[in-house]
């Protein structure tokens, strides 16, 4: 009896399937790690942008943040835009955005409490560097500033 055609094909295609497969794999991870880079190329111009030129830092920081939404010193980098334009408002949105993201990065915690400071509200930035402290305990500034911010 003759054996039919797809059953001659299936060995074949066992063989080539998972190849297929290990292609599609390694494909998507260099896509993925290429606008991982790309990413933090725009915040590196961002942070160097800050200074003098923050409507720059602000363009190259949404560049990141639409490459990579995870990218927290991308958000970082957007708030010190933000903040420069006088607007503490929209940097502590941002800066909450980025603790939405990463809710135990003490860093983001301080550099709120920091932000409350300017804008000159204590109890917002006694809570925020409590926050800080909480997460990061070893460090005795933030204890201090916790208890007396500013």
């Amino acid at each position: 009896a003759a054996v039919p055609r797809v059953a001659m094909r299936l060995p074949r295609l066992a063989r080539i399937g998972p190849a297929v497969a290990v292609g599609v794999a390694i494909s998507v991870a260099a896509v993925s790690l290429s606008r991982q880079g790309l990413s933090e190329r725009y915040v590196e111009r961002a942070q160097a942008a800050l200074g003098e030129r923050p409507a720059a830092a602000l363009r190259e920081a949404n560049r990141a943040l639409r490459l990579d939404a995870e990218s927290i010193p991308a958000y970082y980098a957007k708030a010190a835009a933000v903040a420069r334009f006088g607007d503490g408002e929209a940097a502590q949105r941002v800066l909450l955005d980025a603790a939405d993201r990463e809710p135990r990065n003490f860093v983001t915690w301080t550099l709120l409490g920091d932000l409350a400071v300017r804008r000159v509200e204590p109890a917002l930035a006694r809570r925020y560097y409590r926050r800080a402290s909480e997460l990061n305990p070893r460090n005795a500034e933030l204890a201090r500033l916790a208890a007396q911010p500013g």
